[in-house]
């Protein structure tokens, strides 16, 4: 059986101009699809508190715009007009995807990762691992003295941390305030107006709220809390310290 070798000016010849009322209800969609993508990234933040990470949410609306771009051509082919749909077809389809590609991009920058809560709980010897959301952000960005490596924020339920914050009142590992002699080996990116607790651990030498007695590059881990958000900021940090 011989099968007849369609050219693109006969398979043109099956397709049919899509209605009136195809054409306005797809452009609709295209215009008020990224408003609807937004929003639903928006209810996925307040469920996993991963902002970026939901971006991958403008793919689903996709179908739209491209279905939008192939009723174009085919508006085009029948001598009818096109641009609008068309046009805005190809603009939705690249918004979708750089917008949408954003979730690949931000994956090894910002993460769900624990780790930096486990290691404070490996300091100081209590659970604080009931967190009700954690987000940490490679930060690998370069100080006058070091690097800012990672940043890690977890936030807990107020009966959740009942036990940590009544041991901060007790511990000396907790401070109220950073010594002026210390704040050379304090985390360059602490906010200290909102910080109630801190610690500093010195990860190469296992010292706490301590000053290396020798000059050298020292790896650090910061840890604040703040009473009134229940949330911990973990700030991992690598310095050259000068004795």
């Amino acid at each position: 059986m011989k099968f007849e070798k369609i050219n693109k000016r006969k398979l043109s010849e099956y397709i049919e101009a899509p209605s009136e009322k195809t054409v306005r209800n797809l452009f609709f969609s295209c215009v008020l699809s990224p408003l609807a993508a937004f929003a639903l990234v928006l209810v996925f933040w307040l469920i996993n508190t991963f902002f970026f990470g939901n971006m991958w949410i403008f793919y689903l609306f996709l179908p739209f715009s491209v279905l939008s771009v192939l009723c174009g051509k085919a508006l085009k082919k029948s001598g009818g007009d096109y641009k609008r749909i068309l046009y805005t077809g190809v603009i939705s389809t690249i918004l979708f995807v750089c917008i949408g590609s954003l979730s690949f991009l931000v994956k090894d920058t910002y993460t769900e990762s624990d780790e930096h809560v486990l290691m404070v709980e490996e300091i100081i010897g209590m659970d604080v691992s009931d967190y009700s959301s954690v987000k940490t952000h490679r930060i690998d960005r370069a100080i006058s003295n070091g690097k800012v490596l990672y940043v890690c924020n977890a936030k807990y339920k107020p009966w959740s941390v009942i036990e940590l914050e009544n041991s901060m009142k007790t511990e000396d590992t907790w401070l109220t305030y950073v010594p002026d002699y210390m704040l050379e080996i304090s985390s360059p990116v602490f906010n200290l107006e909102d910080t109630d607790y801190i610690m500093i651990c010195n990860l190469t030498t296992g010292d706490v709220n301590r000053l290396p007695s020798e000059s050298g590059k020292y790896d650090f881990v910061s840890v604040s809390y703040d009473l009134s958000e229940n949330e911990m900021e973990i700030v991992e940090y690598r310095i050259e310290f000068s004795k």
